[in-house]
């Protein structure tokens, strides 16, 4: 397990995750391939859950 997401404390807008590596890096392209695959993998994996919370407050919201 190279990173791992949470949601932002102080949000710039609603849904903000944070990508967060475990090891100290000064920028995403100093990460090596497998920690630039895995922080990846967890964009998608962010974007996805948000996409179903989303889908669920819309529907909530038609009712």
């Amino acid at each position: 397990m190279y990173a791992y997401c949470r949601f932002d404390d102080y949000p710039v807008t609603p849904g903000h995750l944070l990508i967060i590596p475990y090891r100290h890096i000064i920028s995403f392209f100093d990460a090596t391939n497998e920690e630039q695959a895995a922080m990846m993998e967890l964009v998608r994996s962010g974007k996805e859950y948000l996409d179903g919370l989303i889908r669920s407050f819309v529907s909530v919201k038609r009712c």
